[in-house]
């Protein structure tokens, strides 16, 4: 079973304004939180930087190759590319492997590459990839955007999310109008949302 995406170490609480005592479990829910508004739901931090992302494996995308020979894949930065397979329109179930070495250009941080002449066009191809970064490498937008929703976590209760005030007489629930993720929060992440290609 996959850890989840932990965008925040204990090593780096003080840095962001985080309590030393703050639990894990709040880092767990704020990264939760970053994986689904990025689209990303196998996270921005590769586990092992060479064969695995966050969810234990690899990436696995396809894509319709209509002309040309520029793919661009949806999730960034490439770390590696593990294996590529192609088939031509017309053949849908005939897949034939291509081997990485055989790719000449690739841009990690775009996701673009060419394929190679020996890949049918038109037709689709299927890559199976691993993306994102090391917790070293993680971009500062990325955890200060979860160190700020720790914070909101942390103010408040056993209510629920967003809860400022309860009462028991006509049993009203008052909610604070900012959201964890707000304006301030969406604009650290929106340069990391997952965009797919068309």
């Amino acid at each position: 079973m996959a850890s989840p995406s932990l965008y925040l170490q204990r090593a780096d609480y003080e840095l962001y304004g985080i309590s030393p005592d703050q639990t894990p479990a709040s880092v767990v829910r704020a990264s939760t939180l970053i994986d689904a508004f990025t689209h990303r739901p196998e996270g921005l931090i590769s586990s092992d930087g060479a064969t695995m992302d966050a969810t234990g494996k690899a990436i696995v995308e396809q894509l319709n190759v209509p002309f040309g020979r520029t793919v661009v894949l949806s999730r960034t930065p490439i770390v590696t590319l593990v294996k590529t397979e192609s088939t031509a329109a017309g053949h849908p179930w005939s897949w034939r492997e291509t081997p990485v070495g055989a790719f000449g250009y690739l841009d990690e941080g775009t996701g673009k590459f060419e394929l190679p002449a020996q890949v049918s066009y038109p037709g689709r191809v299927r890559v199976t990839y691993v993306a994102g970064w090391s917790y070293d490498q993680l971009p500062a937008a990325i955890k200060l955007a979860a160190a700020t929703i720790v914070r909101r976590i942390s103010t408040d209760n056993d209510l629920g999310p967003n809860v400022k005030r309860a009462s028991a007489g006509d049993a009203s629930i008052e909610r604070f109008s900012a959201q964890f993720l707000d304006d301030e929060v969406a604009r650290l992440l929106t340069p990391f949302v997952r965009v797919v290609p068309v």
